[in-house]
């Protein structure tokens, strides 16, 4: 019996919820955050339910234009359980290319983060924009 990818990470996050599923080290490999299968799990279904209420659909495409990050990594999960395909787009990108990007992957949406570092969904179709409930920046450690 074949296990869809979701299922897997469900069942490792309610089994070994406590366990670091993600650490990010600086360039001196020094621990600098931290995040547990729990923290992931519930990063990822913050973002799933942002994207909902932005009316993301299964099959829509979403641009990831975020830092390298445990939110990267929940962002793209919380993508994956709304059924959403992802583009990923650089952050140093010019804005020009990330343009060329979205309207050739005809992207519907793009999470990002805005000027406090919280993420941010915003349709690209229109002008309306989300700011998730997330009330730490992405780079705080949890």
């Amino acid at each position: 019996m074949q296990k869809h990818i979701l299922d897997l990470f469900e069942s490792t996050a309610l089994k070994y919820h406590d366990h670091a599923a993600i650490e990010r080290y600086s360039s001196d490999l020094v621990m600098v955050e931290r995040w547990s299968y729990q923290t992931l799990m519930m990063r990822a279904e913050e973002v799933a339910v942002s994207l909902r209420e932005a009316n993301i659909l299964k099959g829509d495409v979403v641009a990831l234009r975020l830092p390298k990050s445990p939110m990267w990594v929940a962002s793209l999960w919380g993508c994956w359980r709304v059924g959403a395909v992802i583009v990923p787009l650089s952050v140093s990108s010019p804005t020009s290319r990330a343009q060329i990007i979205i309207e050739d992957a005809q992207i519907s949406a793009e999470l990002s983060c805005d000027v406090d570092g919280r993420l941010k969904v915003s349709r690209v179709d229109s002008s309306a924009s989300i700011t998730s409930g997330f009330s730490e920046p992405l780079e705080s450690s949890q």
